[in-house]
């Protein structure tokens, strides 16, 4: 069985269709030197596998199943130990890939010995697509000024260490997309299961860990018709408090040894991801979760001035009771 040149890996869920959808556009690919591992989630009914690997052959399709559903971030892992290539790509289940995205990543991967992580540029497609591709286009070109990205040519920017500080404010779509060297994720590690937002966790990993670039072609296309997690209401709290898990459990253990700026990068993004946290519970009348947020905060670094924040958290409590009244 030949060593293909790149794996990409792709977790699915209950969605036989869409699945349909994406591994058409790999086939469609204009590079073709490339290996698709699938990772059923605990799909009810399973995902015809055999028949996937059938239709492709073993030697261009793997795959393997989760009995229990243990989410993306575990399928993507999964499928990191099993891939061979010696670059390695990620599709969800739901979205699709330009037919020149992988031709174009292992172009810049071969030009530029150098970059390990190669972001990739995001373009949006269905009903709520607009509104995404404005944000995310506005967020990324913040992170590209602020990371004092290096313009290698009319579409590649290079980052230094300065990448870490943005990311740590927002994670746009790009930098969830990424091509890997598979000698680099030997140092950056696959995704977290136990961590919601493990997309922006690893990025912030690999910011730390790697040399990273990002291809600013509109290659990945993302799907937004709220078919996602995160397309739904009510999970904003879900969402805080995986922001403050991943920069509290990089500041306390970082990954690799880092410079006394990027410590206190995290310190200061921990804190503050709390601080949001907190704020965000007692507007919801969430007290005491509120005030164990806040407190989660001081920890971090003790401050008088910040007790304002915790009044703000009294002051709606009291408002709170006197509605009710």
């Amino acid at each position: 069985m030949s060593i293909p040149r790149v794996t990409v890996v792709l977790p699915t869920h209950n969605r036989p269709v869409l699945l349909s959808e994406a591994l058409a556009s790999i086939e469609a690919q204009t590079f073709q030197d490339w290996e698709i591992v699938i990772i059923d989630d605990a799909s009810r009914p399973p995902a015809d596998l055999a028949e996937i690997i059938k239709r492709h052959g073993p030697d261009r399709v793997r795959a393997a199943r989760h009995e229990i559903g243990s989410g993306g971030a575990a399928g993507k892992t999964t499928g990191i130990a099993m891939a061979r290539g010696e670059i390695v790509a990620f599709l969800d289940d739901d979205d699709m890939y330009d037919p020149c995205f992988l031709k174009r990543a292992v172009e810049i991967l071969d030009l530029w010995n150098d970059v390990e992580v190669l972001f990739m540029g995001v373009g949006w497609f269905g009903s709520l697509a607009e509104v995404s591709q404005k944000m995310h286009d506005e967020s990324t070109a913040y992170v590209l000024e602020q990371a004092h990205a290096e313009r290698a040519d009319y579409a590649l920017w290079r980052f230094g260490p300065q990448l870490l500080a943005p990311l740590l404010q927002k994670v746009p779509m790009p930098f969830q997309r990424p091509v890997v060297r598979r000698s680099a994720l030997q140092r950056i590690g696959g995704y977290r299961r136990e961590c919601l937002l493990w997309d922006c966790d690893w990025a912030l990993r690999a910011s730390m860990l790697a040399r990273c670039a990002l291809l600013a072609e509109p290659l990945y296309r993302q799907r937004f018709e709220n078919q996602g997690y995160f397309s739904h209401q009510g999970h904003k709290r879900a969402q805080f408090e995986s922001a403050l898990e991943i920069t509290l459990k990089l500041y306390e253990n970082p990954p690799t040894r880092l410079l006394p700026y990027q410590l206190d990068l995290l310190r200061k993004a921990a804190r503050q991801n709390a601080f949001d946290l907190a704020d965000l519970l007692s507007r919801q009348g969430i007290f005491g979760a509120a005030v164990q947020a806040w407190w989660t905060g001081q920890s971090i670094q003790p401050s008088l001035r910040d007790c304002k924040r915790l009044l703000a958290i009294i002051a709606h409590l009291i408002g709170f009771h006197g509605a009710a009244q």
